[in-house]
């Protein structure tokens, strides 16, 4: 078995910090070593005559990168994105996305989240599917379960309560899903307390203040609405839950609902934020994130 090797080519313009990965938004520790050798190239530029920097990783296999459409080359997955964003998403079903989970000081309620995990039943329920995660992991009374009636569950179906009915069109959010203002009406149904912010309205550094303030109570949960083209993804707006951070990496843990087309993520803080900050043609307002927390949690 060859040992572990790392690689980088660097330019020389624009570029102080070339002494590890750190230099691209990588720990040069969180690299694992050992197992099957695979090659991972990461490609990052800067957006103003920046020079390219390009690592090859022999290390552990890893299983999958941005879900099963990514451009794979044999099992090398290439993933390229600006250094100005921050780096590419990181699949927590890898090496170094369990890595980062392992060593996150702020995952409170990532057990409880993940436990209720679901995929959205409709491309545009992802609001839908992330509320019925949060409300379940909660602790507040379940209704009836549209499966089984013995068992109290929040589904995407009974979620749509009377009062929900009364302040949300259904069979819009059926077909256009949910705008960040829509969804706050929404989770104000329900007896637990919220806070919608729009992302123009604040700053990354309060974003990140209190994204972790929340990820360290057991009884409080966040909500992201983003631009998925913005993180390195397909398709546009979309709502998830976030259920920890990494300091050293500064990554947010998306546990995407959308798990036929991705699996949960790691995206760095900026690179999250101006996906927030993107302008929601439905309502022309920019989009943001939700803090949620149960009647029990501490304010």
């Amino acid at each position: 078995m060859k040992p572990a090797s790392l690689r980088l080519r660097l330019g020389v313009e624009h570029l102080e910090n070339r002494r590890t990965p750190a230099a691209v938004g990588l720990s040069a520790d969180a690299l694992g070593t050992g197992g099957r050798e695979e090659r991972i190239a990461v490609e990052e530029s800067l957006e103003r005559r920046a020079p390219v920097v390009r690592i090859e990783w022999h290390s552990a296999a890893v299983r999958s990168v941005g879900g099963p459409n990514a451009n794979v080359i044999g099992r090398n997955p290439v993933i390229a994105a600006p250094v100005g964003q921050a780096g590419s998403p990181i699949p927590l079903d890898t090496d170094l996305g369990a890595r980062l989970l392992a060593r996150s000081t702020a995952k409170r309620g990532f057990a409880t989240l993940v436990s209720h995990f679901t995929t959205q039943i409709t491309p545009t329920f992802c609001s839908v599917a992330t509320t019925a995660m949060v409300l379940n992991a909660s602790g507040i009374a379940r209704p009836v379960s549209t499966d089984d009636p013995d068992y109290p569950y929040f589904d995407q179906k009974n979620i749509f309560t009377d009062a929900v009915k009364q302040v949300i069109d259904v069979d819009d959010v059926s077909v256009r899903g949910m705008t960040l203002a829509t969804y706050g009406n929404f989770i104000r149904c329900f007896p637990v307390t919220s806070r919608v912010t729009h992302a123009d309205a604040t700053t990354l550094q309060a974003f990140r203040r209190s994204a972790i303030r929340t990820l360290k109570s057991p009884q409080a949960f966040l909500v992201v609405n983003y631009q998925r083209q913005q993180v390195g993804q397909d398709s546009q707006g979309h709502f998830s839950p976030v259920a920890a951070y990494d300091a050293r990496t500064d990554r947010f843990l998306i546990l995407d609902v959308s798990r036929y087309a991705y699996p949960p993520v790691w995206v760095p803080a900026a690179r999250l934020w101006n996906a927030m900050k993107m302008v929601d043609s439905d309502s022309g307002m920019s989009r943001g994130f939700v803090v949620v927390r149960s009647p029990a949690a501490a304010e």
